[in-house]
């Protein structure tokens, strides 16, 4: 099974898998991404119930089992996974 890739945005607020910028106005934020786009596919709340979380990752393992590339982010108590679309 593939690793869930930890995501974090750009400077434009899209999620990326890049490395973090480390000096200058961007610090913080993570390099644009190259070589394709993340679409969002699900996500939950943490004060969701455990049947909606343990279905956000069935569907998660489903699409990886699949060798889709999967990653997730976590923002303000909400969890969303994104599927790697290549362009």
């Amino acid at each position: 099974m593939n690793d869930l890739v930890e995501l974090g945005r750009d400077p434009h607020g899209n999620p990326s898998s890049q490395p973090p910028i480390k000096s200058g106005v961007n610090r913080g934020y993570r390099r644009v991404e190259k070589g394709g786009v993340w679409i969002p596919t699900s996500g939950y709340a943490y004060e969701s119930r455990n049947e909606v979380r343990s279905t956000c990752w069935e569907w998660v393992r489903s699409l990886q089992d699949l060798g889709l590339r999967i990653g997730s982010h976590d923002h303000e108590g909400v969890r969303n996974f994104y599927v790697f679309k290549p362009v």
